[in-house]
């Protein structure tokens, strides 16, 4: 269903997310390094931590209302000391009308800490975000052994304004509990603006 929003638009030709510095990211130890991905993939060992980043897509749509589709690029990070954290999402948005600009640096919870990215919705130029949990998670005591039919889903949906993507609303629901989280990001697209790449 997205496989048109992967075809690569006029605006981002001679653009490799695929081999790419992604600029500063900073691990849980609280070091920064570049974050330098060759052929969609890095590979470190960070303070008797291994880390694996992966680029899993790459999509276009407008999201600012211009007209011009901007590239969502969709990483996963995996960090491993004596157990793996289940894995986070860092979702980048650019903007290409030269030179190309950065307007979200999005990096979700993990899989075993919660709030991890459920799914990517864009419909009508509205980027949504949907994340397990009610996230901020609460700091009152939360009971993990207690077998539960529902789950909580926070949604926040961002708007442009002018110069970055900002949240906007933030809403929560209870679902019931399909084992979701084991199946990956899903992601979403309902764009009828954006005609066809060779129309760029």
């Amino acid at each position: 269903m997205n496989a048109r929003f992967r075809e690569v638009p006029a605006n981002f030709r001679g653009i490799n997310f695929m081999t790419r510095n992604y600029g500063t990211y900073e691990y849980s130890d609280g070091t920064n390094r570049d974050l330098v991905l060759v052929d969609g993939k890095a590979r470190g060992f960070e303070n008797s931590r291994e880390q694996w980043f992966d680029v899993t897509d790459v999509l276009f749509s407008d999201l600012t209302g211009d007209g011009s589709p901007e590239a969502i690029v969709l990483l996963t990070h995996l960090e491993c000391g004596q157990r793996c954290d289940g894995g986070k999402s860092l979702l980048y948005v650019y903007t290409q009308n030269y030179p190309m600009q950065q307007i979200l640096k999005y990096e979700s919870g993990s899989g075993m800490d919660g709030c991890s990215l459920k799914s990517i919705n864009v419909q009508n130029r509205q980027l949504t975000l949907e994340l397990f949990d009610h996230c901020p998670k609460p700091t009152a005591d939360y009971n993990d052994l207690v077998d539960r039919k529902t789950y909580e889903v926070t949604r926040v949906e961002y708007f442009f304004n002018g110069k970055q993507l900002v949240p906007r609303k933030t809403t929560y629901q209870s679902l019931p509990d399909r084992k979701e989280v084991s199946y990956g990001v899903e992601i979403n697209i309902f764009d009828r603006h954006i005609p066809p790449p060779h129309e760029l």
